[in-house]
């Protein structure tokens, strides 16, 4: 993830998950906007690439990957506690899921 001064950022994701007994994986390429609001860090996705999407460990194009999940990414704020913010490090949580975000 790259936080922009200016409020955008460009995010880079590997997600799996698993829904119904099908097993579904992707990579994703975001663009998106960001905002400090007290303890949390607001985000929101503008752009979506899909670049790998795997359905039950069979490749298949990026091109298959549902257009109404891709359209739910869009637009939809996330909000994650701020754990740590200091010069170098960015500790959030989200849920059971904790992510860490270093200055480069």
């Amino acid at each position: 993830m790259e936080y922009v001064s200016n409020g955008s950022s460009n995010v880079m994701l590997e997600m799996s998950m698993k829904e119904s007994g099908t097993e579904v994986e992707f990579d994703v390429i975001a663009q998106g906007t960001w905002e400090l609001n007290k303890n949390e860090l607001l985000e929101s996705f503008t752009k979506l690439t899909i670049t790998r999407f795997i359905v039950d460990g069979r490749n298949l194009p990026p091109e298959q990957f549902p257009q109404q999940l891709k359209e739910a990414f869009i637009g939809t704020a996330t909000g994650s506690e701020i754990i740590q913010l200091d010069e170098r490090v960015l500790l959030t949580k989200n849920g059971g899921s904790k992510t860490t975000c270093s200055r480069q």
